[in-house]
């Protein structure tokens, strides 16, 4: 796993990150990410958490019908708060936030287009992780439906970068400056949203067969498409550094 056994990516190539936000499409991404309620594909996206506050109808931002501890599923229906899928996509919404401080922080408008694409995506993954399970045929590949296209671009991407720039055999601790600090702090977050999704399914197929019915239907790729998105964001992280020399996490002791 590329997440623990490497190290220092630092003077990865810029170039290598734009390359492929010039071949990766902005076009279905970008709708999900313009606040969900408030941009294209309104009724499709804008409900799912994560995407965008939800109106009411005199324009409020707070409904008051999630005060049952209940919240919305995309294209209808409503689930329990403490369900662990909501977890998962609770998760997402952390790590989307802190990617904001990334990119904030990022000096490499390259490296800050790469993050931006990657916060776009992982609205694509609320939104599948959401929606009613009864409803599944009306997700949009890209936009509402994480997809094999999406897992093949995240793969490509971390290739060439470490290509360009091979990762250290080593463990190694945060910290190195904000931005790259929040790329590592984004992919934990990622990454238990991974684990919440594998518990959730497991949970859900091993109890009633309406559980195993609705577990059925979560997309698979989700899961492929965040343990890569992991990946990725500690390549970033390792990029983010720069020439800066990240402590290993075994060693002589600093000072």
């Amino acid at each position: 796993m590329s997440t623990v056994s490497d190290g220092g990516a630092g003077g990865a190539r810029r170039d290598e990150v734009a390359g492929h936000r010039g071949a990766e499409p902005e076009r279905t991404i970008s709708t999900v990410s313009d606040g969900g309620a408030g941009g294209a594909r309104r009724d499709d996206v804008g409900r799912h958490r994560g995407a965008g506050p939800t109106m009411s109808s005199e324009g409020r931002i707070y409904t008051k019908l999630g005060d049952d501890g209940s919240t919305g599923l995309l294209f209808g229906g409503r689930r329990s708060k403490a369900d662990p899928l909501l977890d998962a996509v609770g998760s997402i919404d952390e790590s989307v936030a802190t990617l904001g401080l990334a990119r904030a922080s990022s000096t490499s408008a390259e490296l800050s287009g790469a993050i931006l694409d990657v916060q776009r995506e992982l609205f694509v993954a609320a939104a599948d992780l959401v929606a009613n399970p009864h409803a599944r045929d009306r997700l949009v590949p890209g936009i509402s439906l994480v997809t094999a296209d999406m897992i093949a671009r995240v793969e490509a991407l971390i290739d060439d970068l470490v290509t360009a720039s091979p990762l250290r055999p080593v463990f190694v601790v945060p910290g190195a400056n904000l931005a790259s600090a929040s790329l590592d702090m984004a992919r934990t977050q990622v990454r238990r949203a991974e684990r919440r999704m594998v518990a959730w399914r497991a949970q859900a197929s091993a109890t009633t067969t309406a559980s195993a019915t609705t577990a059925a239907t979560v997309n698979p790729l989700v899961g492929t498409y965040l343990n890569r998105v992991s990946d990725l964001l500690y390549v970033l992280a390792r990029h983010a550094a720069a020439d800066t020399e990240e402590p290993a996490s075994h060693g002589a002791t600093a000072g």
